[in-house]
């Protein structure tokens, strides 16, 4: 705490912090924030921030309004005893300023094998959160018989949303805790991630008595699910009847699995698949537009819908796929960053793409001559914002871009590239009139030293240079950190 400590400085971040976007990040400090306020001015909190605050974290989930235990540790290994401490040290500090506003605990590396600590999950946690609706366990390794003795103190009860995070869930255990929870029959949100799930346990989870209730499902990073899991998942689609975002992150999905999930026969609840980072091949996009599903790969963030399809495997293929896509004609924001793209040309052409403001078309192959596509993406849609990074598509491209003048609605460009552009592509940039009404820019070129034209890059003050190969006679004339921060 500081001598500079003010309410009306500390209100305003609660206010932003509250009314912004839910993340565990941002509600742990909100807890802060109101803990250095108890510490300030003894009460505060209690007679003038609680209503506004409690009213405004009414439309978070249980799963964001969550405090990490330890809530700050470098320690390697934990000592769970240690946490009972320091959570009631906290909590009698700030005489349970923040408690009431609490739903979650997230419990790491914690160790589940001592019957005592079993007991303080059950009995104290409540005691100092009574409207405790999460739990999560990171680090959780757990055989079957410590797993029943947990159950039986009550660990679970009550719960509504429950996430482990890198377990050992094997199926004997498994099926214990599948029984527990079935009894309970509480829960909304199950999030099983890296938990060494395989097809059988997934099986046994799609046929639970859970099904019909669960609202948020994650599998992300369960590697050996497979054909046969997720054949199982697909067959159960009709069972999850309250389901609205399935998330499975982190996996490798087939061409068949991912046909199969497009067309299993979901709930109309059904709002989102998460399938980041899960090697989606081209064909198993086509079954989503096939089946005119793919608006579940799409998210909406702060108001703009973005379909974000990087780092998959989609090839030209799954170009082709999208470009017949009528459902693009809903989205804002498309990242097709890293999947092994050589050819635009067909979506280029595409009738549902001029609406799409937003692209990321970094990290793929394109030959010299897919510039011109990349042109007519960017004649066609008037992105707001166009990312290239890593793709050299020649000055001549750049200047085709920037002949647009006035009409173009650029606001952040990615030309980033290696080796860098050159003197055309520069010049072309600097003559640009929008150039200062950019929010952001990265780019590359590189030029012969001690030229007007690098004169003039550096006097407009948003740009600078540093040194090339010092054997070429050239030198990088990059944008200056901060010049373009909107």
């Amino acid at each position: 705490m500081t001598a500079a400590w003010s309410e009306a400085s500390a209100f305003g971040e609660l206010r932003s912090l509250v009314s912004g976007r839910p993340s565990e990040g941002a509600f742990s400090r909100v807890c802060d924030v109101i803990d250095e306020a108890e510490e300030a001015a003894p009460g505060l909190h209690a007679s003038r921030w609680r209503e506004y605050v409690a009213s405004q974290l009414e439309r978070w989930p249980a799963s964001m309004r969550v405090v990490g235990l330890p809530r700050e540790s470098d320690d390697d290994d934990l000592d769970s005893y240690r946490w009972r401490d320091e959570l009631r040290s906290c909590w009698e500090a700030s005489e349970g300023a923040w408690s009431e506003l609490v739903r979650g605990v997230t419990l790491r590396a914690f160790d589940l094998t001592s019957e005592e600590m079993s007991g303080w999950l059950a009995r104290d946690l409540r005691e100092i959160f009574p409207l405790l609706e999460h739990l999560g366990f990171a680090y959780l390794f757990v055989r079957k018989k410590e797993l029943e003795r947990a159950c039986e103190a009550g660990v679970f009860d009550g719960l509504s949303s429950l996430s482990i995070s890198d377990g050992d869930l094997r199926p004997t255990t498994f099926e214990t805790f599948m029984g527990h929870l079935e009894r309970l029959g509480t829960l909304r949100r199950l999030e099983l991630e890296s938990c060494r799930l395989g097809p059988h346990q997934l099986e046994r989870l799609c046929l639970s008595s859970l099904v019909p209730g669960l609202e948020v499902l994650s599998l992300s990073g369960n590697g050996s699910l497979k054909n046969e899991g997720f054949g199982h998942l697909a067959e159960a689609a009709p069972r999850f009847e309250s389901l609205r975002e399935l998330r499975l992150d982190w996996l490798t999905i087939s061409a068949k699995s991912a046909v199969a999930l497009a067309g299993a026969d979901w709930a109309p609840t059904l709002e989102r698949i998460s399938f980041e980072n899960s090697g989606i091949k081209g064909t198993g996009l086509k079954g989503f537009v096939d089946a005119g599903r793919i608006g579940l790969l799409a998210r909406e963030v702060g108001g703009v819908v973005s379909l974000d399809l990087a780092n998959q495997e989609l090839k030209d293929r799954g170009v082709v796929a999208l470009a017949c896509c009528e459902e693009l004609t809903r989205v804002e924001s498309l990242s097709l960053f890293g999947n092994g793209i050589t050819k635009l040309a067909r979506l280029a052409s595409s009738p549902y793409i001029e609406d799409i403001r937003g692209w990321d078309l970094s990290g793929n192959e394109f030959a010299d001559e897919e510039a011109r596509h990349v042109l007519a993406i960017a004649l066609r849609s008037r992105p707001r914002a166009l990312a290239l990074n890593g793709m050299m598509l020649g000055d001549a491209f750049l200047v085709d871009l920037f002949a647009m003048g006035e009409s173009s609605e650029l606001e952040a460009l990615n030309i980033s590239t290696s080796p860098g552009y050159g003197a055309a592509g520069l010049e072309a940039l600097l003559d640009w009139p929008r150039l200062s009404e950019l929010t952001g820019l990265q780019c590359v070129f590189r030029v012969e030293r001690e030229t007007e034209l690098v004169a003039r890059a550096l006097a407009t003050g948003l740009f600078e240079t540093t040194n090339d190969n010092p054997y070429t006679g050239l030198v990088r004339v990059v944008a200056k950190p901060g010049a373009f921060d909107g």
